[in-house]
């Protein structure tokens, strides 16, 4: 059996020393040879052949090497897996920051828009005002020979006749270049450079009107120092159909009626709701507009 095992281990020798080995390999050798030695011992000691000894020891060498290999590629996996959720979080710390940025910059903008909404409204609101204030002031009462002739609300008032107790209209007409009381854009107002103001009485109960003074006004307002000539009996006229002075008496006229029936309805709504809104209205109703409910 000796003289067996003898023979292949110089039989191996002889094979190892004639093969041309690597450099890594051929450090191997006398490793290799002192294993061979160690698993004779080992095969005389467990009665199993120096083959069988050789094949158990490369399986171990083997599955250690393979488990070896394992746990390297088990930590290649963890060590990727560990940069791509750090990556991951990376740019979900992106994102969420780059979505607050944005959410910041669309709320500021939708703030800015509000503000300008807002800003643009109050701008309209003041125009419109100005443009009612200033159509609730002069009302159109004809157009001739190139000029508009509007009645000045704010001026004309209910006044007593002179020398009697008879109540009268005293009131001013403008007298301005066709087009040019217009409003601009802005609803802003500008004095005509050249126009007229008129001044007249007129008495309803008898259909009569007075001239009573006319202001020519340059570059702006009038003066106030300027003087008319006065309230004459004797200057009454009658009125002529479709004369300058019967439209102006006739819008005017008008203009008190209108102005008197809204100054009415106002007052029964306020007698209706109050000061502090309504009261009660059924009773209201009852004692102003007669209707029984």
């Amino acid at each position: 059996m000796m003289n067996t095992k003898k023979a292949l281990i110089y039989t191996l020798a002889a094979l190892l020393v004639c093969a041309p080995l690597p450099a890594a390999a051929a450090e191997e050798v006398p490793a290799e040879a002192a294993a061979v030695e160690a698993s004779e011992a080992a095969a005389d000691a467990e009665g199993k052949s120096l083959i069988e000894i050789l094949r158990e020891r490369r399986a171990a060498q083997a599955e250690k090497k393979a488990a070896e290999a394992q746990q390297a590629k088990a930590a290649e996996e963890k060590a990727a897996k560990e940069a791509a959720d750090t990556a991951a979080k990376d740019e979900a710390s992106k994102d969420a920051s780059t979505s607050s940025d944005a959410l910041q910059t669309f709320l500021a903008n939708r703030e800015a828009k509000k503000a300008a909404e807002a800003e643009e409204a109050s701008a309209e609101t003041e125009k419109m005002e100005k443009k009612e204030a200033q159509d609730t002031r002069y009302t159109l009462l004809l157009t001739d020979s190139g000029y508009d002739y509007y009645l000045d609300g704010r001026a004309t008032r209910w006044a007593q006749l002179p020398h009697g107790g008879e109540q009268i209209i005293d009131t001013w007409v403008k007298l301005v270049p066709s087009g040019s009381m217009d409003a601009a854009q802005d609803g802003s107002y500008s004095y005509p450079p050249k126009y007229y103001l008129a001044h007249y009485y007129i008495r309803p109960k008898a259909q009569q009107i007075q001239f009573l003074s006319e202001l020519e006004v340059t570059g702006g307002r009038p003066d106030n120092t300027v003087k008319g000539r006065g309230y004459q009996a004797q200057n009454w006229e009658d009125l002529i159909p479709d004369s300058i002075e019967d439209e102006i008496y006739r819008g005017v006229v008008a203009h008190i009626k209108q102005q008197k029936k809204k100054k009415s309805l106002k007052s029964v709504w306020k007698q209706i709701v109050g000061d502090d809104g309504p009261q009660n209205v059924h009773d209201a109703l009852e004692e102003y507009l007669r209707i029984s409910l």
